[in-house]
This record gives C-alpha cells, sequence and structure tokens, in this order.
C-alpha cells in the first residue's frame, strides 16, 4: 500500500474517445520512428526487436569477459532512472519533436494529449481535490512509449556528439565491427566507454546535461557499472567514484552459471526441467505423487492427431532462435547483424557462417538454429544480380533447389543475371540449352523474371515467404505419422461446443487412460475389480459409459440412438455417434458421458449412488446451462468473394488450376453483367506459377489486365481461394515470396 504521494504511479485513467484518438494518433507516427530514433535504441520501433540489443549486449558482454590484455580497459553502466515517465518536462518534449522536424500542427495535437491530465486522489473512499500535473507521460497511454522514446533521442544525440568529438569511444567487439557506445530498451540503457577517468567525466556531464533539459534524474544508488577483465581495480574504484554507481559485474555471473556445461545440455536440461514441471501440473500431481497416464511426447502431439497440442521446448525454442537467424540472413543492415558479422563471419555470408573461435553464448544458441533456416529458405529471383548459378537454391524444390547440372569452374561465381536477355528481361533460351541439362532447362523457365526487383530471401513454408515460428515449429517436428484403424475424428471432438473440461475428459475416454479399475490395476494399484455403480461386473471404460447397467437407463433415458452401435470400442462407437447425431445431439451425448463419469467418481469416494434421473437431469441442466452462458454466435461463412457485390457494377468470376506433378496451370475468366447475364468469357494457360494459391494470383492479374483492355474500370472480382483473399486484405504485402511480386 502508499504511504506517500511519491510511492503512487498515476496510471491512463483515460476514457474511451480519449484511447481510440490516441490509438489513431500512435498509429500514424509509428511508420516515422524508424527514421526518426537512432539505431541504438530497439523497443517500439517497427522492424526492431528489444531482442536486437540484448543480443548486442550480450556480445559486448562477451568482448569484455573474454579481453585480459591490453593496457586499456572497458566500462559498461547500466542506468537508472527515478520514475522515468512521471518526471519527463513537456516542454522538453516540444523542443524535441520541433527539433525532429515535426509540423506545428502535430507538434500541437500532441502536447493537447499530453497536457490535458487530471488526476483525482480517493481518500477512505472519497474524491479528495483534483491534481493538476505540470509534467511526465502517463504510463498505459498507446503514445507514451513513443514520446518518451522520442525524449530519450536527446541523450542519444548528446552521447553520439561526444563520440564524434573523440572525448568518448564505443567499445568494437571485432575489426570492422561498429563502435557501441550506448544501447537503449525502452527506459533503460547501457553505456560503453573506455574505463578511465576522462571519459566517465565526460559521460557524467552528458547525464547532467540531459538530466537539466529533460527533467530526468538517474538513481546512482541502483545503477551499476562493470568493467573487463584486463582494467586495474584502481582505475575500477576512480571511475566509480566520478559516477557515484556501484561495481557490480554485470555480465560474469551468466558465465559463471554456464561454467563447462555445453550449449546443448544447458539448454536441454532447463527445457527438461520445465517440460517435467508442465507434466506434474497437468496430471495434477501435488503433495502427493500422482499417475502420469500418457508420455510427454505424447501430449505434444498436435491436437487433430490424438495429442494435446503442448510444444515440444526444445524445438519451440530451435524455432524461436530460427526467427533471429532469419533477420540476420534477411536484414543485415541492422546493428546487430553488422556486429555478429564482423566478429563470426567478416568474409562471407550468414548462409557459410560457422562457430568459429571462442564465441559467445547467444552465437551459439543461433547457430543451432542455421542449418534449420538455410535449408528453408529459397532465393527469389528478380533481377538476378545477387543469386548465384551455382550455390544457392534458387530452382523449384523437384528433385532440389539446387541446379544440377555440372559446374564449369571458370562459372564458379557466374549470377543468374547472365541467364536473362536484358533487352526482353526474359530467360535467354540459347544460354540455357548451352548450359543446362534439359530438367534443369525446364525449371528454370518455370521461374518469372522480374528485373524491378532485386533478388532476396524468402520462407518457403509461408506464402508471404516470411519466416514464422509456427511453420518452422512444423518443420522441425515433422509430419505425424495417423493410423487410419485407429480414432479419425479428433477434429470433430475438439470442434464440439460443449465445455473444455468435457473435451479433455472425453479425450482421456478414447485414449483409454480414464482411471478405471483395469488401468489401475495395471498400473500396480491395488483396487477391488468390481464396477463401483453395478458390483456385478470387471470394470473398464466400454463398461462404465455404455455397458454398466446403470449407464444403460440413462442411456435409454436419453432417446438417443446410440444401442444401434455394436462395438466393443469407445473409439468406433464415439465414430459412430459423430456420423449419426446431429451436432447437438453429440454435445448432449457428451454431457451424458461426463455425467456418468461423475457419479461413478461419486460412488468411489462417496459410496453413494444417486438414481438414473438425477444423473440424467443433471446431464440436461449442465448443457442447458452452458449453451445460455454461450450466446449463439453467427455460423462462420467461408465466403468466396474478394469483395462483396456492391450492385449496379459488373461481376467478373476468376478461377485457376494447377497441377503439382507437372507445373502445369491455366485460368478462365467470366464476365456477367449486373443483372446476370453474360458478357464475355476468356481462358488461357498460366507461366511460372509454383503453386495453386500462386496460379490463383496469376490468374487474377490476367483478368485485371483483360478488364483494363476493354475499359472496363469498375467491377466485383470474385474468386474461390480463401489464401488469396485473406493476403489481398492485409494491409501490407510483402515482396520476399514470388506470389509477394505478383500482389504488389
Amino acid at each position: 500500500m502508499p504511504e506517500r504521494v511519491a510511492d503512487m504511479r498515476p496510471i491512463a485513467l483515460s476514457n474511451v474517445i480519449y484511447r481510440v484518438m490516441a490509438k489513431m494518433i500512435t498509429n500514424r507516427m509509428k511508420p516515422l520512428m524508424g527514421n526518426l530514433i537512432s539505431e541504438s535504441q530497439s523497443a517500439f520501433i517497427p522492424g526492431r526487436l528489444i531482442t536486437d540489443n540484448i543480443l548486442v549486449a550480450a556480445e559486448v558482454g562477451h568482448y569484455l569477459n573474454r579481453k585480459q590484455c591490453g593496457q586499456v580497459g572497458w566500462s559498461a553502466l547500466k542506468l537508472d532512472m527515478s520514475k522515468a515517465y512521471d518526471r519527463m518536462e513537456w516542454s522538453f518534449l516540444q523542443r524535441m519533436m520541433c527539433a525532429m522536424g515535426f509540423d506545428q500542427r502535430w507538434v500541437t495535437l500532441i502536447m493537447h494529449c499530453v497536457t490535458t491530465v487530471r488526476y483525482t486522489i480517493m481518500v477512505n473512499g472519497v474524491a479528495g481535490g483534483q491534481i493538476v500535473p505540470t509534467r511526465g507521460l502517463r504510463q498505459g497511454d498507446p503514445l507514451s512509449p513513443y514520446l518518451f522514446i522520442i525524449c530519450a533521442e536527446g541523450l542519444s544525440m548528446l552521447l553520439q556528439k561526444a563520440q564524434l568529438d573523440g572525448v568518448i569511444h564505443g567499445c568494437r567487439v571485432a575489426r570492422g565491427a561498429p563502435a557501441v557506445s550506448h544501447l537503449f530498451f525502452a527506459d533503460d540503457s547501457l553505456l560503453f566507454f573506455k574505463a578511465n577517468i576522462e571519459e566517465a567525466g565526460v559521460i557524467k556531464q552528458c547525464l547532467h546535461q540531459y538530466e537539466r533539459l529533460s527533467g530526468q534524474k538517474v538513481n546512482y544508488d541502483k545503477s551499476n557499472i562493470c568493467f573487463s577483465r584486463n582494467t586495474q581495480e584502481e582505475i575500477k574504484g576512480e571511475v566509480a567514484a566520478v559516477l557515484g554507481a556501484e561495481i557490480r559485474e554485470l555480465f560474469f555471473p551468466i558465465r559463471q552459471r554456464i561454467g563447462s556445461w555445453s550449449k546443448k545440455l544447458l539448454s536441454q536440461a532447463v527445457c527438461t526441467s520445465i517440460e517435467r514441471t508442465m507434466n506434474r501440473y497437468w496430471w495434477g500431481s501435488g503433495t502427493e505423487r500422482k499417475i502420469h497416464w500418457k508420455a510427454w511426447d505424447k501430449l505434444c502431439i498436435p491436437k487433430k492427431y490424438g495429442g494435446l497440442g503442448f510444444k515440444d521446448l526444445r524445438a519451440f525454442n530451435l524455432a524461436m532462435l530460427g526467427k533471429q537467424a532469419w533477420r540476420f540472413l534477411t536484414n543485415p543492415g541492422t546493428l546487430v547483424a553488422r556486429i555478429y558479422k564482423a566478429r563470426y563471419y567478416p568474409n562471407t555470408s550468414f548462409v557459410d557462417a560457422t562457430i568459429g573461435n571462442c564465441p559467445s553464448f547467444c552465437w551459439r544458441s543461433i547457430m543451432a538454429a542455421h542449418g534449420m533456416v538455410c535449408s528453408g529458405v529459397r532465393r527469389r529471383v528478380g533481377n538476378g544480380q545477387k543469386t548465384l548459378i551455382w550455390g544457392h537454391p534458387w530452382l523449384p524444390d523437384n528433385p532440389s533447389p539446387l541446379v544440377q547440372t555440372r559446374m564449369p569452374q571458370e562459372l564458379r561465381h557466374a549470377h543468374v543475371a547472365g541467364l536473362i536477355d536484358q533487352q526482353t528481361n526474359t530467360w535467354d533460351p540459347h544460354i540455357l540449352t548451352d548450359l543446362f541439362i534439359p530438367e534443369d532447362v525446364t525449371r528454370i523457365l518455370m521461374i518469372p523474371v522480374s528485373p524491378e526487383y532485386e533478388d532476396t530471401w524468402y520462407w518457403k513454408g509461408e506464402m508471404n515467404g516470411i519466416y514464422s515460428v509456427k511453420n518452422a515449429y512444423r518443420q522441425i517436428k515433422g509430419d505425424y505419422v495417423h493410423n487410419p484403424s485407429d480414432f479419425d475424428k479428433w477434429v470433430t471432438m475438439w470442434k464440439l461446443k460443449v465445455p473444455p473440461k468435457w473435451k479433455t475428459f472425453l479425450w482421456r475416454a478414447v485414449c483409454g487412460i480414464l482411471p478405471t479399475t483395469d488401468n489401475l490395476i495395471m498400473r500396480r494399484v491395488e483396487i477391488d475389480l468390481l464396477c463401483p455403480m453395478c458390483q456385478g461386473a470387471h470394470e473398464n471404460i466400454m463398461h462404465a459409459l455404455l455397458e454398466c447397467d446403470y449407464s444403460k437407463l440413462v442411456w435409454s433415458m436419453s432417446g438417443l440412438p446410440v444401442t444401434n452401435i455394436h462395438t466393443n470400442s469407445l473409439p468406433t462407437w464415439l465414430m459412430g455417434i459423430f456420423n449419426v447425431l446431429t451436432e447437438e445431439q453429440c454435445g448432449l451425448a457428451v454431457a451424458i458421458l461426463y455425467a456418468i463419469w461423475s457419479t461413478r467418481n461419486k460412488a468411489v469416494w462417496d459410496h453413494a449412488l444417486p438414481r438414473p434421473t438425477d444423473t440424467w437431469n443433471r446431464a440436461v441442466a449442465a448443457m442447458q446451462a452452458y449453451r445460455r452462458a454461450q450466446p449463439g454466435l453467427p455460423a462462420r461463412t467461408l465466403t468466396a468473394v474478394i469483395s462483396q457485390a456492391t450492385g449496379g457494377v459488373p461481376r467478373c468470376y476468376v478461377d485457376a488450376g494447377f497441377r503439382p506433378d507437372t507445373g502445369e496451370a491455366s485460368y478462365g475468366v467470366v464476365l456477367v453483367s449486373q443483372h446476370g447475364s453474360f458478357v464475355a468469357a476468356m481462358n488461357g494457360r498460366l507461366a511460372g506459377a509454383f503453386s495453386a494459391t500462386m496460379a490463383e494470383a496469376l490468374a487474377y492479374k490476367e483478368a485485371l489486365s483483360w478488364l483494363k483492355n476493354r475499359d472496363i474500370m469498375e467491377v466485383d472480382m470474385l474468386t474461390d481461394c480463401m489464401e488469396l483473399q485473406n493476403m489481398m486484405r492485409t494491409s501490407h504485402t510483402a515482396n520476399y515470396s514470388y506470389l509477394g511480386i505478383i500482389l504488389l
């Protein structure tokens, strides 16, 4: 509980209208931030990740830890700003926005949002007087993070000027690497400089000037400083005394914690520990040991194949690391990519990078995903000037994305641009037939030439060509083999409109892992074999839920035609239920199964067996209560219309066909009037289609060209391709893949 006013932290107690307006202003300002804010700030900037600066800080920390020789030591100062948001001066924010070139009307609008704040404090439930602040940014306001970053850029400019003047020096982790003098993580800061009194004094002056202008205050009691190994103890004390910060080893505990563990063992141990904790929690382990009815790897199988869809943390971690590797490959101009390139692969590309000598823990982790990322990327040919004919995977994957023709040594560094006729911007057939075998010629001719675009990498598993953790995880885990003789209605079961715990119960019943007496005895639990409800037969899942005399009475009250399904297997019985009953009846059947199982458990633990009518009434009441709590949503219809028909304009229907075995594609277009009468039609073959979606996109493009030639500018376009519809409705389509180029 706050005892003083200083202990209170005002939050964004704003109304809905302001929230909507602030969000709109924020969305308009976001695209500009990347060009205004220096690369030392990685938080909240579109196209940047806060993990970028974390990787840079870790690499600099590794460098400080390794540096044992040399007369010049290095310092790393971690700053703690006291109430960073609450102390920001409004006049400083206004001057910073004007200095960055924002229009005066925009600055006035932003300042109006910031300065119209009023607070009222409740004292013993009674509203006190109104407080009118004169500075500070509201935490929770959508605008506040971006406004704070603009103000923090003032400190960045001071440090950059000092670095340009040569009075401080940034840390270089390798020859050719960018000098890093500061890193910002939203309102956290990390400064690097040489360990001497002169540079420490300059840092102190920059911080003091920033405090005076912005109203910020550095909390030196919570700020820490560390040094490279070659820094003398006397110098450490002098530098720390100048800055007033406590000496603490920021990076070294990481090394001590890792010790002699290898990267593989450490991550495997951590992942295994977390998975064990999740497994114990799922099976309800408390003070006493519980039975784990299914192995963890079985639970990690997707739901549609009979598992519960838990993540294999080792594979998921690898997919997450692959995202950073993908950024190194596709964004080599970022600060983190340039630093790691200078340190580990200065003379080659990321594709050919190796672990190298004395690597950091972060680089080892990224390299663990190197093979997975490099095997999943392909080159998208634009003008062909940056793609090697031999060495880059740029052909369709049949049988391999690499050229199969033997490479002449004199063409080892030849680029794809040499195969393109620069006059016609098409493949040169004479060069192709002279250099390549017929199979390669056929595959090359399938690739569209786009001279207006540069070559780039794309992720083959996604339509837009952008790496995704979800798709990478699927590739790491591979395809799941499903036995057709087993239960094959998993998707239907998980989509039932019943409470989630009923679905989990049904999953356990289908998997045969309910704690019936036969299952408990197989797990060496001493228990009576007889059914606790009828006391007349051995209990198993089929007996407890369907064949017991008590269960039969409950089912007879339901009126459901379940007695017509004769089988000794619950999965088979359930598949029959899904085929015979309606969706509403299936939900009622699941409610009855769950009610019977609850009654069975009551007979085991309370030694009481309610009447069958009570069990039936409880099942019906539970189902009705769930339906009342879940108001019926309108059924989601998979519309095939790219833009809804507006009426009064012609309609154009577009469709395409694609044969994966041969790569052949064709299309058809039908134009009808606003009244539905036939107007015209066309069809033809498509070249350069790698997939059905790409064929649909090419057909859509051909239809638009055809309509333009007929001087038809207003028309409703309709297609049956949902993937194409979703991609065209997105606000921005990346041009990483060939499909992205078509849609641009």
